[in-house]
């Protein structure tokens, strides 16, 4: 599996530098000995600190040859094609992040031109990083930008859209404003929930998944509010619903899961919820097996989950949701549920021994349970 920060290379700067050295108005020499300085500085860098590293030197360069931001830019959109950057794959699009970024650390006080800037970009690599200081110090007038990007005939701009406002975009800055003002952030993406395009509409389905940490209820209430739609449409809005509750699905909340079809009322007998009593860090697994009978006389839709409360530190517990089974109960119907989940030692998380407790939950409502014993040596 490709290290991204190896895309940020020293082959990356050697073209990077060709790219330079074709522009007119550029020190050849100058770019030359920069660049070189950057090949030295990279083995020490994650690929973050590469891309930043790789914009402060376009700067240095580029500061150097003109004096307007205007002739600079221009320069920085040209080497996409001189340096050969980006291309067809995922991967190599990343070679375009030290562009955007040169953007918003250049031209953040340049609002209209880099926005342009970065609406060229991002048809070949996404902006989404970079017009995040853009909503934090210009937001209004940016926000009056990407309004009109909405309906933008490029599927790409029309995602920077969606992607750029998130409130926990992973690897951009977290620009406060989106966080408390999910409203105004739900206003601006709404219309893009039918977008033909299914890339879109991902982005949409993550931006509202990213508003459930704080606004669960909140964000229930909104999608509850869709109208259903009819044909391609239905099958879009259902779509983005589905993707958009996933995490609240994961914690078994039950408002999302009634709205995704999922009552909270089952007719279900569970017989014989066993587990085991004893578990191992990195060894013997906890077993779960359950029995459940359907008392209805119609077929049932179950989300059957199991929750581990682990101990924590200081003797208290923390929970943990765990997705077994998705399923239709028939009528009446009797299934057999059997699980095994392994305990393994992870970076994200410290297990300490002591008593445990599993739960069943089908549908949000917890259905049986009781206590285990980890054991950690």
């Amino acid at each position: 599996m490709m290290n991204f920060k190896e895309i940020i290379s020293e082959a990356y700067c050697e073209r990077l530098c060709d790219g330079l050295r074709g522009v007119e108005g550029v020190d050849g020499a100058l770019a030359l000995g920069v660049m070189e300085q950057v090949k030295r500085e990279l083995v020490e860098l994650e690929l973050k600190a590469r891309v930043q590293r790789v914009a402060c030197a376009l700067g240095e360069i580029l500061d150097d040859a003109f004096s307007g931001y205007e002739a600079q830019l221009d320069a920085v959109l040209s080497l996409r094609e001189l340096a050969g950057l980006g291309g067809g794959d995922t991967a190599e699009s990343f070679e375009l992040w030290p562009l955007t970024a040169w953007v918003s650390l250049r031209g953040l006080d340049e609002v209209a031109l880099s926005l342009e800037g970065l609406k060229e970009l991002t048809t070949y690599f996404t902006g989404e990083f970079d017009i995040r200081p853009f909503l934090e110090r210009h937001r209004e007038e940016t926000w009056r930008v990407l309004e009109g990007w909405v309906t933008d005939e490029s599927k790409h701009v029309r995602r920077l859209v969606s992607e750029g406002t998130r409130a926990y975009l992973p690897w951009g800055i977290r620009v406060k404003w989106l966080v408390e003002n999910q409203d105004q952030v739900y206003d601006l993406i709404h219309e893009l929930k039918d977008d033909e395009s299914d890339y879109v509409r991902r982005s949409v389905a993550n931006n509202l998944n990213d508003m459930t940490r704080l606004h669960g209820d909140w964000v229930v209430e909104k999608l509850a509010e869709w109208e259903e739609g009819e044909g391609e449409i239905k099958a879009r809005r259902a779509w983005v619903k589905k993707h958009a509750l996933r995490s609240l699905v994961k914690k078994g909340d039950v408002g999302a899961l009634a709205l995704l079809g999922f009552s909270d009322e089952v007719d279900v007998d569970v017989e014989g919820f066993t587990w085991s009593e004893d578990v191992s860090l990195d060894g013997d697994p906890l077993k779960l097996k359950v029995v459940l009978v359907s008392t209805s006389e119609e077929p049932q839709d179950l989300v059957v989950d199991f929750v581990i409360h682990h101990v924590k530190a200081n003797g208290g517990r923390s929970e943990k949701v765990f997705k077994w089974k998705v399923l239709e109960l028939g009528a009446k119907e009797t299934v057999t549920l059997s699980k095994k989940h392994a305990i393994k030692t992870i970076t994200t998380r410290r297990y300490y021994e002591g008593e445990h407790k599993v739960e069943l939950k089908i549908n949000g409502q917890v259905m049986g349970g009781g206590e285990f014993m980890l054991t950690t040596s």
